[in-house]
């Protein structure tokens, strides 16, 4: 029996027009186009796709060590006399697969290649290729700084202006087929040598997008400030601005983009903040809303000469500040603060920030300047000690526990999954603050190497109330087996209860790999199947206890060949695979059914239409069985291989 399978003859694919650009410049993107013909008599075959594709070669004859630049595909079939045209811009300096060309200075060729993987059978192979000579040029442009400002010296901390002028002293406008290739960047550092190198400091950058003409030029200008020129070191130096730092536009000279402008970096001698009083209690209570303000004065002889800085409080154990202590509030100063002058600033203390302080003694720690951002003569006179006493919260009749979860006993290692859960004050008074935190933890014991997932915080609650919250949890690469979710109420102790052994409620999880299915892996094996029936959650745990370690695949199980095998089951079950798979583990495997009577290519081979609608889908060619070809009457195999090779 014959099948129109096979590729058909008589088809001749050829290149008839190409269009190239005149000139070709080192690192430029261009455009080409090509027209395929087909020259012979018989259409292209339809289930086998077809590309072009363009080469560059040195020699103008096609090897696998040519470099290819684009490609294109075809909508098929290609009838006899079609022709079809295809654009393609190749970037010079974009990096995309394919869509990148660093071609080399000189002479080479451009290779148009139609069905460039040799997919098609044709009359004549030997004439795919159209071979375009081309010519690779540098493009005459030459980048350089004519003039730079910026003044002579500055103090640290200070903001100064600078400009910076570029031209092209080359004969020809940069290029500008596209935005990768038009664009550069211009940069400013400071350098203590006038060698720009790793070790300088760098300050601004911009980017020019826009053609330059020869001769044409254009200005940069801009404002540096703190912290960049708190960071610079004092004595003398240099403004490097260099432009084109990128590379991106090509040139002929790439070694005059620099130029070095003279600095000198004065200290700022004149300026010292210190904290002169502070207005905070002596006693706080956890849960409670603290004001504080702090006072701050210039005794320096010279104003402030930057726009912002922070002030800052901290709790310590001591009087002395450092990084472990404990960071509570800050605020912005943005004014320019003269010699002699003050300020008052106000910090606030929410309830959150006072019941992470528990009960103890120690210090407030009030900060101005806190990272220094403004230049002193002193440092280290910004900080403010006033003694606190973090009070014992009063005993509450407070107990919180978690009284319910619901979330999915089985979920994928990486799936998005649901949870919620339920909080109740099952004592006798109010709470300040409810939190919870769930994890996952490979057993029912919280502790602080556990995996925080979500959680959720709720204000006050009233005796013998609860509230629910629902949450979702993603993101996560959740460790396959058998674990636990753990919900922790008040994992900080901010709220002191009357039971505090309460507060964790552990719910078991199975972690599976992503689309594993039990059901699937227990059809897959024979073994399986007779040992653990349908028991679902049985099959999971074989699998994650004994199969992960054996190697087994968890689904080698075709339910729809399955299905697709006998008329009782497409008649009961149809689509509903899942319902298909029950039924071989309960009754088919032990009635003996196969898996592997429908052979979907036999099916496809049999009913030739379907091919130009499926190709070789074999999936989608046993799914059309079972929704149509069987109410049809199709033949599941009508198709003679031996017929076919004879003939």
């Amino acid at each position: 029996m014959s099948s129109n399978l096979n590729f058909t003859p008589g088809t001749d694919l050829v290149i008839t027009k190409t269009v190239v650009p005149e000139k070709l410049h080192l690192g430029e993107s261009f455009s080409v186009s090509w027209t395929l013909k087909n020259q012979g008599s018989v259409a292209s075959n339809y289930y086998y796709s077809a590309y072009d594709a363009v080469y560059f070669s040195t020699d103008g004859v096609y090897d696998e060590s040519d470099m290819r630049l684009t490609s294109g595909s075809w909508s098929l079939p290609i009838n006899p006399g079609d022709e079809y045209t295809k654009t393609a811009s190749i970037e010079g300096s974009s990096g995309y697969p394919f869509y990148y060309a660093s071609l080399p200075l000189g002479n080479g060729y451009l290779l148009f290649k139609a069905d460039a993987g040799n997919i098609q059978t044709e009359t004549n192979e030997d004439n795919n290729i159209a071979v375009v000579p081309i010519t690779v040029t540098r493009r005459d442009v030459d980048l350089i700084i004519t003039r730079a400002t910026a003044p002579p010296e500055i103090i640290t901390g200070d903001t100064f202006s600078w400009s910076a002028t570029v031209k092209n002293q080359g004969s020809e406008e940069t290029s500008g087929r596209s935005w990768y290739d038009s664009v550069w960047y211009d940069s400013v550092y400071f350098s203590a040598d006038g060698i720009l190198d790793n070790s300088d400091i760098y300050l601004v950058s911009n980017y020019w997008d826009y053609p330059l003409a020869p001769g044409q030029t254009y200005t940069r200008s801009g404002k540096i400030s703190s912290p960049l020129t708190t960071s610079l070191p004092v004595g003398n130096g240099y403004l490097l601005f260099k432009t084109n730092i990128n590379g991106n536009q090509r040139e002929t000279e790439e070694y005059n983009n620099l130029y070095a402008l003279p600095i000198t970096v004065k200290a700022l001698t004149k300026v010292d903040l210190v904290i002169t009083g502070v207005t905070a209690p002596a006693t706080v209570n956890p849960g409670d809303f603290v004001s504080l303000s702090l006072t701050v004065k210039n005794q320096g002889s010279e104003a402030t000469n930057i726009s912002s800085w922070y002030d800052a409080v901290y709790f310590s154990s001591d009087a002395a500040y450092d990084p472990s202590d404990t960071s509570l509030s800050q605020g912005i100063w943005d004014k320019s603060v003269k010699a002699g002058a003050t300020y008052t600033q106000t910090l606030t203390l929410d309830s959150y920030q006072t019941l992470g302080l528990q009960s103890q003694a120690g210090f407030l720690l009030f900060k101005t300047n806190d990272g220094n951002y403004q230049p002193e003569t002193d440092n280290n006179n910004n900080v403010y000690a006033v003694p606190i006493n973090i009070n014992q919260p009063p005993v509450k009749d407070v107990d919180l526990v978690t009284t319910s979860v619901t979330a999915p006993p089985r979920v994928d290692s990486s799936s998005s999954f649901y949870v919620s859960w339920t909080v109740k004050n099952q004592g006798s008074q109010k709470s300040n603050f409810v939190e919870t935190v769930f994890y996952t933890s490979a057993d029912a014991s919280y502790d602080p190497s556990d995996i925080a997932l979500s959680g959720s915080s709720f204000g006050s609650l009233d005796a013998g109330k609860d509230y629910t919250n629902t949450e979702t949890v993603s993101g996560y690469n959740l460790t396959i087996g058998n674990q636990y979710l753990l919900f922790v109420t008040d994992p900080n102790n901010y709220q002191p209860e009357t039971n505090e052994d309460n507060n964790v409620y552990a719910l078991p999880i199975v972690v599976v790999p992503v689309g594993f299915d039990p059901a699937q892996y227990g059809a897959s094996y024979s073994d399986l199947t007779q040992a653990y029936g349908y028991d679902l959650d049985g099959l999971t745990q074989h699998y994650l206890k004994s199969g992960l370690g054996e190697g087994r695949n968890p689904d080698t199980f075709d339910e729809k060949s399955y299905v697709a095998s006998y008329d009782d089951l497409i008649a009961v079950y149809g689509t509903n695979y899942a319902g298909a798979t029950e039924h071989f583990i309960r009754n088919g495997a032990g009635e003996g059914r196969k898996t592997d009577i429908f052979n979907a290519s036999q099916y496809l081979a049999s009913n030739t239409d379907l091919i130009g609608f499926y190709g070789y889908d074999l999936g989608a060619a046993t799914g059309h069985f079972i929704n149509s070809g069987s109410s049809e009457g199709r033949s599941r195999d009508n198709f003679s291989e031996d017929i076919y090779l004879a003939s």
